[in-house]
């Protein structure tokens, strides 16, 4: 099985844990097997064996990510569980120079509207102070686009790689 059916599965299989303490839960108070109604210790016996199929496929996936590998760049080879760690630091990083930038540009925006603050004293900016929105914006940007890269190669790496079997 490859990696990305086995994401898929697992899906499914969440889903399907779901659907099945749902209907546990509708019909607690229904005795087991009385007129056609499903009884709740078939149910709970098939939340296990999906339960356990789910735990047995996330170990294989893990175990995948941990020795295949995936070339980053034609210079760099990482396990598929650190290139994973690569798109998630570029993207948390991304998000946080995009919360910088939006957080400068509301208080340039309010200082360059007027030059009084709301309580009427004069604003003045430290000569020593100096806004990087461009700076931040490409740096944002980067780390966006290095993400994204990654990413398309972790997509391509789970369609052609095979799950590890214990």
């Amino acid at each position: 099985m490859l990696i990305a059916e086995g994401l898929m599965l697992a899906k499914d299989l969440q889903k399907k844990i779901v659907d099945l303490a749902n209907r546990i839960n509708s019909n607690i108070y229904i005795l087991p097997n009385r007129d056609g109604i499903e009884g709740i210790d078939v149910m709970l016996a098939e939340m296990i064996a999906v339960k356990n199929e789910l735990l047995d496929l996330q170990v294989s996936i893990l175990k995948t990510n941990t020795v295949a590998t995936v070339a980053i760049d034609s210079k760099t080879t990482k396990t598929i569980g650190e290139a994973i760690k690569m798109v998630d630091r570029a993207r948390q990083l991304s998000a946080f120079y995009s919360s910088i930038v939006e957080k400068m540009e509301e208080k340039t925006e309010g200082f360059m509207s007027s030059s009084y603050s709301s309580n009427g004293s004069a604003v003045q900016l430290s000569p020593n102070y100096k806004l990087n929105i461009k700076e931040y914006r490409a740096e944002a940007d980067r780390l966006a686009k290095e993400a994204r890269a990654i990413e398309k190669k972790l997509i391509q790496k789970n369609w052609t790689c095979e799950l590890v079997k214990d």
